[in-house]
């Protein structure tokens, strides 16, 4: 009877036991559960967080890639205190990225097959070039032809074009190497050589040697036009696919009359004042015929009137035909350089732009060349670069 009674009381609490494990089963069941719907829902929670913060992060990085200066040896030549006091006072420029440097090489005609260049210039470029990473910018490097005799670089006609290309490939594998050696990002390989840019195989072939020398960007800074056959002759240059992008030099005739107001300096980039062409159009078209983003390495705008009718006229009367100096206007100056930033800021082909350009002085008042330093384009520049 005593053992039947332990039997039944072991019983009893073995069932005890079971339901109290049970319990604690599905208590730890629960709370699991619980724990891991709210773990859930805080990493649901973390997560839609962090997509909503690279959201606003991808909305506030509205910046173009290239938000560069060019800085042009005028008055004085790199080689100077007062050039380096200007390079000192542009690096503190807000906004800007890249500073783009000029490497002058010369030739003696527009008929020559030989170009010079004098590598005294190597060691300013050197000390520059390191100033400028210094400061945290980038650095974009530019051949700069000066022909003897005077005449544009656009009309180059060596007598013989095989002796021509073999020495201006000399002179871009010497400056790729300072390029590789010093850490420069954008290594420009023609500066404006409308007559020469049919030559095909020349042109992939310089490219081939340079990408052994240099691993930075490579481009090339071709010539705006005037005409509808000039725009379709760029599409037939094939060898604009080798490079990583293609620069130009903006410098289009846009407005029919001086002092436009900024609404018409916008309109006439779909709409310039020769054959009405739509140079946005055709910008975008060279980007998806080659695949590649187009930048614009050298432009800007004269303190003049007028300087949106011909902004790549330096002479005295902007713009031709007109009797007397051309008058000063900082006004259009800004506007013109407003109008683009507005055009072209919204095109996801358009990769940035170099101005046109800060000087190795500061310019005196009334100056009317296309100097930004100390003129209200500067604030202009600054304010769509620190967007």
């Amino acid at each position: 009877m005593i053992f039947n009674k332990r039997i039944l009381i072991t019983l009893v609490v073995l069932v005890c036991l079971l339901i109290s494990l049970f319990e604690i089963r599905l208590s730890l069941g629960l709370f699991f559960q619980t724990k891991a719907e709210e773990n859930n829902y805080i990493y649901e929670e973390k997560m839609a967080t962090l997509a909503e913060e690279k959201k606003e992060m991808r909305a506030e990085n509205t910046q173009i890639e290239f938000r560069g200066i060019d800085f042009y040896p005028s008055p004085y030549i790199y080689a100077t205190l007062e050039a380096f006091n200007a390079l000192e006072e542009l690096l503190q420029l807000e906004g800007i990225n890249y500073v783009q440097l000029r490497v002058f090489l010369y030739q003696d005609s527009l008929t020559s097959n030989q170009v010079v260049y004098d590598e005294k210039q190597d060691i300013v470029l050197e000390s520059m070039i390191t100033m400028i990473h210094q400061a945290g910018k980038k650095v974009s490097l530019l051949p700069d032809i000066i022909v003897k005799t005077g005449g544009y670089v656009a009309d180059l006609a060596p007598k013989d074009i095989e002796q021509w290309f073999a020495s201006y490939t000399d002179f871009l594998i010497r400056y790729a190497g300072l390029a590789q050696a010093y850490e420069v990002e954008l290594f420009c390989i023609g500066n404006e050589f409308h007559s020469l840019w049919g030559s095909e195989q020349k042109w992939k072939q310089t490219i081939q040697k340079l990408r052994s020398q240099y691993q930075g960007l490579i481009s090339v800074k071709l010539n705006c036009w005037w005409q509808e056959e000039t725009f379709k002759r760029v599409l037939t240059f094939d060898w604009l696919k080798d490079l990583d992008l293609i620069a130009i030099a903006p410098y289009f005739d846009l407005t029919k009359k001086p002092n436009p107001t900024l609404e018409e300096l916008e309109k006439a980039w779909f709409n310039s004042r020769h054959d009405n062409q739509n140079v946005v159009r055709q910008l975008e078209t060279i980007s998806d015929v080659f695949g590649k983003k187009i930048l614009f390495s050298e432009i800007g705008y004269r303190s003049t009137e007028g300087a949106s009718m011909e902004p790549w006229n330096n002479e005295f009367n902007v713009p031709r035909g007109l009797k007397g100096r051309a008058i000063y206007s900082d006004k259009e100056q800004a506007l013109a350089t407003q109008a683009l930033f507005n055009v072209f800021e919204g095109q996801d082909w358009w990769d940035g732009v170099f101005w046109f350009y800060w000087p190795t002085a500061k310019p005196n008042e009334g100056d009317r060349s296309w100097a930004i330093w100390n003129k209200p384009v500067e604030k202009v520049i600054q304010n769509n670069f620190t967007k």
